[in-house]
């Protein structure tokens, strides 16, 4: 009995023992490794963060943080987690994970990533030249630019084809968007266009000779547009003819794009001699003499002030002029070549163009040299001017610049080409501008859209309505008030 009593004992020992031996406790921390980026080196953009992660007991979950702050978690290993930088400022950062087994134990890996998202490429789209025409953006972020090999190309955010159309010769008119989202561009084939937003055909207007100049749309929905017949055309939105008003006093072209003030008033260049502003009837209300045989392809800019600015060329001479409402010559600024450029208006009334002496210059709104800045050939791009104050221009040299303010260089973004095209800068920070080489670039920024100022760009907004009533900030009921 007394060795019975033993044996149980003994038995019931046994079993204590190899339970206490199977709850062996887990201290052992998981392995994790990131096996990109690779530490110390430069990414931008959207990027991706792979980790690799094993324990025995295996991995409850990874999380991912951007210096201190955790930005995202995942439950599998191995795990990629995207990380998209360009909401973060340039600069030095740590990208730490850290790998938690079922048992509580972690581990942590850390990588240091140099961020640089200003002046470095989103995405190219591929187009057959890009001439001097420049990108509208829609209300769905849809790009619009024209090309030379006849085709107007709607491009989606993400840089991928959305539709094309086809007119019958190079397109060297910029796009301009009207409310419905309808699209309006000239072609050397003798037409404007108005194409759906399906990329459609709506209408087409022939004007009898090329168009080089850019619609504008009025406050009641009417497009103006110049054409080489010395023309400047009014279409109503149903693709009929307004009126027409005749520029051809001496043989003449009108290349130049117009432009919309505050009261309806037209204004336009023509290659010899004059500025003209037209009243919304179409009748004349003054002409400005600029001198004889003196081109005008440059496109006017209206300051907050109504001030009217322009640049003109003769032979190597180029003249910005700063033009009252009522027509009188406010100032001129000479520059060491010709402009063909078209003025940009900073939130300071800083105005801003290129010349074909290969500068940018800053002038100051009483027609003084605030400061020029040299590229490697002709600036007839046109500069547009972000909301942090950034000016980007294109140059003939091939560069999209990022200038500061204070005329230093701030960046520089090269494509394979001459760049004529001009930039427009998106609410999200992203320069779209075409090059010669027949892509459409779309370039991070630190601009989260254009300056608050009478007219931050080429075409004076986003759609390329070149009207300057049509911008939705508080600069905009500042001037209404005017009327």
């Amino acid at each position: 009995m007394k060795k019975k009593a033993i044996a149980g004992t003994l038995m019931a020992f046994a079993l204590v023992f190899l339970v206490s031996c199977s709850q062996t406790i887990d201290n052992l921390a998981p392995r994790v490794t990131i096996t990109s980026p690779t530490n110390n080196s430069q990414v931008s953009g959207t990027i991706s963060v792979n980790v690799n992660a094993s324990d025995e007991s295996g991995i409850a979950r990874i999380e991912l943080y951007v210096n201190s702050t955790k930005v995202s978690e995942n439950t599998q290993s191995p795990c990629t987690f995207i990380l998209n930088t360009t909401s973060l400022n340039d600069g030095f950062y740590t990208l730490r994970v850290i790998a938690y087994d079922v048992a509580g134990n972690k581990n942590e890996a850390h990588v240091t990533v140099y961020i640089l998202n200003e002046g470095t490429p989103k995405w190219k789209f591929q187009t057959n030249g890009i001439y001097f025409s420049s990108p509208a953006i829609g209300n769905d972020g849809t790009i619009y630019v024209g090309s030379g090999d006849g085709y107007l190309y709607a491009v989606n955010p993400n840089g991928t084809p959305s539709w094309r159309f086809r007119t019958w010769s190079s397109v060297f008119s910029s796009p301009a968007v009207g409310p419905d989202g309808t699209i309006y561009v000239g072609s050397e084939d003798h037409c404007l266009y108005a194409v759906n937003p399906d990329g459609t055909e709506k209408w087409r207007f022939e004007t009898g000779w090329r168009i080089y100049s850019s619609p504008a749309i009025a406050d009641d929905g009417t497009i103006y547009v110049g054409s080489e017949n010395g023309y400047l055309y009014a279409i109503n939105q149903d693709g009929t003819e307004k009126w027409r008003f005749d520029a051809n006093i001496a043989p003449t072209f009108i290349t130049s794009s117009p432009a919309v003030g505050i009261d309806g008033t037209i204004y336009v260049g023509a290659i010899f001699d004059y500025l003209y502003a037209i009243n919304p009837n179409g009748t004349l209300k003054w002409k400005f003499y600029v001198g004889e045989l003196v081109y005008i392809t440059s496109s006017p800019a209206i300051g907050a002030d109504g001030t009217v600015y322009i640049g003109t060329y003769k032979d190597s001479l180029g003249y910005l002029y700063a033009v009252n409402p009522e027509g009188t010559q406010k100032w001129k600024f000479e520059t060491g070549g010709g402009i063909t450029s078209s003025p940009a208006i900073g939130r300071d009334g800083t105005i801003y163009v290129g010349a074909r002496d290969n500068y940018l210059y800053a002038i100051n709104p009483n027609g003084t040299l605030k400061w020029r800045f040299l590229t490697g050939w002709y600036v007839q791009s046109s500069p547009a001017v972000g909301s942090d104050g950034t000016i980007y221009v294109g140059s003939d040299d091939g560069y999209l610049y990022a200038i500061n303010p204070d005329g230093s260089l701030k960046w520089m973004f090269r494509t394979d080409s001459s760049i004529t095209s001009s930039a427009t800068v998106g609410p999200d920070g992203i320069i779209y501008i075409g090059s010669v080489d027949g892509y459409l670039y779309a370039v991070y920024s630190s601009s989260l859209g254009l300056a608050n100022s009478s007219w931050p760009k080429f075409r004076r907004n986003l759609k390329n309505t070149g009207n300057v009533r049509q911008w939705k900030t508080g600069l905009r009921a500042e001037m209404d008030t005017r009327n």
